[in-house]
């Protein structure tokens, strides 16, 4: 939210969120650029006194929240912490989840435990959390840090999608080069994105626009009616975001294959899939 804790930093936070802040509430989750690089990682001071519902509900140190708005519950996270602070926190989401009759839950962290950067990146945060999302039928996860757009869906014996559903996202102008991997079912690259969702009847909507155009990238349902959840993926039709100008740099020319080589695997796994149908 805060590029870095200095007086410049926070006049810009403020100007940005003057507008969205007089019509919406705004709930904000730590990420990494509001700590301060000490062996110990320390908040920068003024960031639980300008969104001041963490101070009646921190864990120790631990910047979490939680907030039921009739049939939807969610619940945010402090993912930049060291191992023992996010154990801590592992305690105090299980006490929430297991005390929750909402319909709908929705975790929200810094951090994706899928990360889109690599298999070993952020495994403290998963290990400790993904568990317990799993657990107690946690529908929605939404993360950030790493730059692109990348959403997952867990899928049960039968092949068939279920909840949770693992959503990476971020309005940077900056962009990150990303690992491709088949078990995402979309990707984002080169583009900045929000998500607006919806809950309304039996179905949560998730919508993905691009900025700043404002084109819709992603789209799926959430739908439970019947015995189990079921998700519908309109976005699997709207084209990948996959553009990207290699130059002559020899990085630049990997990664352009990598993305190549990801395009042929999900054509492959397409036309497999066609066949077997045939």
């Amino acid at each position: 939210m805060t590029e870095r804790p200095m007086d410049s930093y926070w006049a810009e936070t403020f100007s940005g969120l003057d507008s969205i802040g007089q019509y919406y509430p705004v709930l904000n989750v730590t990420g990494n650029h509001e700590y301060l690089k000490y062996a110990i990682r320390k908040l920068e001071r003024r960031f639980p006194l300008v969104f001041s519902y963490f101070q009646d509900s921190m864990v120790g140190d631990n910047q979490v929240y939680t907030l039921r708005y009739n049939d939807l519950q969610l619940f945010l996270l402090d993912s930049n912490r060291e191992f023992f602070y996010l154990w801590s926190q592992k305690e105090w989401l299980e006490k929430e989840l297991q005390t929750s009759d909402a319909r709908w839950k929705i975790v929200v962290l810094h951090h994706p435990l899928y990360s889109v950067k690599g298999k070993y990146n952020n495994l403290a945060q998963k290990t400790i959390f993904n568990s317990l999302i799993q657990k107690y039928n946690v529908d929605l996860v939404l993360q950030g840090h790493e730059h692109a757009y990348a959403r997952m869906t867990l899928h049960d014996e039968q092949g068939s999608a279920t909840p949770p559903v693992y959503t990476v996202s971020h309005c940077s102008p900056k962009s990150y080069r990303i690992t491709f991997n088949q078990r995402f079912d979309k990707y984002g690259i080169e583009s900045r994105y929000y998500q607006y969702i919806r809950i309304h009847g039996d179905t949560l909507s998730m919508s993905t626009y691009e900025v700043p155009a404002g084109n819709l990238y992603d789209s799926l349902d959430i739908v439970k009616s019947g015995v189990k959840p079921m998700i519908i993926d309109h976005g699997k039709n709207i084209p990948e975001h996959l553009n990207f100008q290699p130059g002559n740099s020899k990085k630049g020319q990997e990664y352009m294959k990598r993305i190549e080589e990801y395009k042929h695997n999900k054509e492959k796994s397409h036309e497999d899939k066609v066949n077997t149908k045939d």
